[in-house]
């Protein structure tokens, strides 16, 4: 008898002390914000909810998953059967896609929260999209190649960049796996999701180069999208001249001056060498920082690297095998210290 009597004690005790219990109930625990472009901006939902406890209920805190979410929410005791609000802003400025987020709402009669949710999709503004011409795997980038220009040998500094976006709906991971030593190189953002943006930044330091004339070099990208993970070859390509920039006035009135006695060279035989010689009309040392050829059947054999004011030097070029390129588009690149010249070009004939 005692025991029954036990257990009815012990069931009116825990009805009571359940209706001095104060309770929250959301009209909805989950929001849909529905597509919305990025530029939009932030979007705000309020959640409201009721006490249908008989105590006064007091939420002690809100808490987002990520600080992309902010919240405001009711701070005064809310009265039984009164109403109070949960309101949750999503800022979509480093999301696009779909996205999903979680709130959980704590109260001072319940440990374990409430858990709402707010959720939508950030369409990719189509106007950037097709702004993106090329494809660099599966991203698509502003170009194919990064062109740094002319870049001063000792004291100038060129930079350049390419713009990448990940158009796919699965989000990927960028990381530069290797570069030419000469370059220095960066990304600006490496995780992207559906319609983010990265920039590839790319500089070179005069002072650090080791050669002069046109130089082609690389960047090599590793791009992850989830299991699967690929190498792309960015070119990069540059221009090393002297600091024309630093000359003083003595040098600029007293500089070097390029000619040739021709401007076309000629090669009739399939294996030969040809000699063509070089003056220097100025007042000062011209030198011959480096010669390129854009065939390459043609080589450089040798060549007088200075060549004093009002003198004469010679370039002997050698050509082996069958011809390879044809028209006027064949020619050699005298890189030298003329100011006005430094890029002076040979035209080269090649007979079949």
């Amino acid at each position: 008898m005692r025991i029954v009597l036990l257990l009815i004690s012990i069931f009116f005790s825990t009805t009571l002390l359940g209706q001095e219990q104060s309770a929250i109930a959301f009209n909805e625990l989950s929001h849909y914000f529905g597509i919305f472009p990025k530029s939009r901006g932030k979007v705000t939902h309020r959640f409201e909810f009721t006490n249908v406890g008989d105590t006064p209920l007091v939420v002690t805190r809100v808490k987002a998953t990520c600080g992309c979410t902010a919240t405001q929410y009711e701070r005064k005791p809310v009265l039984s059967g009164a109403k109070g609000y949960v309101s949750v802003t999503f800022d979509p400025a480093r999301f696009s896609g779909y996205f999903s987020k979680k709130i959980s709402v704590y109260t001072n009669v319940q440990s374990e929260p409430v858990h709402l949710s707010v959720s939508g999709r950030i369409r990719v503004n189509h106007k950037v999209s097709d702004s993106f011409r090329y494809f660099i795997g599966d991203l698509k980038s502003d170009k194919k190649s990064i062109e740094l220009g002319t870049l001063e040998k000792k004291s100038g500094t060129v930079k350049g960049e390419m713009k990448m976006i990940n158009i796919m709906r699965d989000s990927v991971y960028i990381a530069i796996e290797s570069s030419s030593d000469w370059l220095t190189c960066q990304v600006t953002k490496k995780g992207l999701t559906q319609g983010d943006n990265t920039r590839l930044l790319v500089s070179a330091s005069g002072s650090t180069v080791p050669f002069w004339g046109q130089k082609e070099g690389e960047v090599v990208l590793r791009i992850r999208r989830g299991a699967r993970s690929e190498k792309i070859k960015i070119p990069i390509s540059v221009e090393v001249i002297d600091a024309f920039s630093m000359y003083s006035d003595k040098q600029k009135e007293t500089v070097p001056i390029i000619s040739c006695e021709r401007d076309t060279i000629i090669f009739k035989n399939k294996r030969a060498d040809a000699r063509f010689t070089i003056y220097n009309n100025g007042e000062s040392d011209l030198i011959i920082r480096n010669v390129q050829t854009c065939c390459t059947n043609l080589s450089v054999k040798k060549f007088n690297r200075v060549i004093a004011p009002n003198k004469k030097g010679f370039i002997v070029l050698s050509r082996q095998g069958d011809v390879d390129t044809i028209g006027d588009d064949v020619f050699i690149i005298l890189w030298n210290n003329d100011p006005n010249n430094y890029r002076h070009k040979v035209h080269v004939k090649q007979v079949i």
